[in-house]
């Protein structure tokens, strides 16, 4: 019996069953993608926050801070040469790894960087696979073997950390306070931009994950994926810098504007005690936020 071919006919439905199938599944290929994103996101927060709780048993229980450079101020991106990294707040048993000279006073990404420096972390792991303008990690040392003080530019970093000075000194909460309700760290934060002082309808979540939610590290060193960002000890947009620190003044004010300079900024609270006022701090260009899609929360 001679055998019979697929006809055209034949051939076109199952190549269309197939596309139909794809259709389908892609979606949801996608969305799992993007939840192990979050987990491995929460991974990277959860071990940045350790690595800092370590940092504090060796250091009067303060979390890695470089010198802020003046009162109030700070530097988003100074890291584009090679150097020593600045001196830091804390006492540190390695101070090996850093030189004299303030090259990254003011500058919150050198603060983790810190961690770096000592290995306690790698700079893979300051980067959320699902942020779209992530790239290859920051190296450490340069081609001549010299350290950088910090990541070269914004796109090797997806995190934000809460402010780590008050005034002139080292923030009360940047420390080892095993607080529980005590937000640390976060995915990139917004800029003064998009969400906007009082208007609800206009608070977005971090872009990092579709402006689904963000992830938050907290002063215990979890972790955990939130769809809203009013976590703060008072009810606070993490986002915004409120303009007191009373209870329930979320969304009093505004964000902070990302700057490749330094910038005054007035602490979101004088608080030397819990609770806390708290806000991350945006360290990506502003061009760089408003080129990614956000969704309000």
């Amino acid at each position: 019996m001679k055998r019979r071919g697929f006809t055209l006919i034949e051939l076109l439905v199952v190549v269309a069953i197939i596309a139909l199938l794809i259709a389908i599944l892609l979606p949801s290929l996608g969305k799992a993608r993007e939840l192990s994103n979050r987990s491995y996101c929460a991974a990277n927060i959860r071990g940045v926050m350790q690595s800092c709780s370590v940092y504090s048993s060796e250091n009067s229980d303060l979390f890695p801070a470089v010198k802020i450079a003046t009162a109030d101020t700070y530097t988003v991106l100074v890291g584009t040469a090679a150097g020593n990294a600045g001196q830091i707040l804390s006492t540190d048993a390695t101070n090996g790894y850093y030189g004299a000279a303030n090259v990254a006073a003011g500058n919150p990404v050198a603060c983790l960087w810190i961690l770096a420096l000592r290995g306690q972390i790698a700079p893979k792991q300051l980067i959320c696979k699902s942020d779209n303008l992530g790239k290859t990690p920051a190296q450490i040392l340069n081609s001549s073997g010299v350290t950088y003080n910090n990541v070269s530019d914004g796109s090797q970093i997806s995190y934000s950390i809460a402010m780590p000075w008050q005034g002139t000194s080292q923030a009360p909460y940047w420390k080892a306070l095993t607080d529980s309700s005590l937000p640390l760290m976060s995915d990139m934060a917004l800029e003064a931009s998009n969400n906007t002082a009082g208007n609800a309808t206009t608070q977005y979540n971090s872009y990092i994950h579709n402006g689904d939610g963000q992830n938050v590290g907290f002063g215990d060193v979890h972790a955990e994926f939130l769809r809203k960002v009013d976590v703060g000890q008072q009810g606070d947009d993490i986002f915004l810098l409120a303009a007191n620190s009373s209870a329930g003044n979320a969304g009093n004010s505004s964000g902070l504007a990302a700057y490749n300079s330094a910038a005054a900024v007035t602490p979101v609270s004088t608080n030397t005690s819990a609770p806390f006022d708290i806000y991350m701090v945006p360290v990506r260009l502003a061009s760089w936020n408003s080129t990614a899609t956000k969704v309000g929360n």
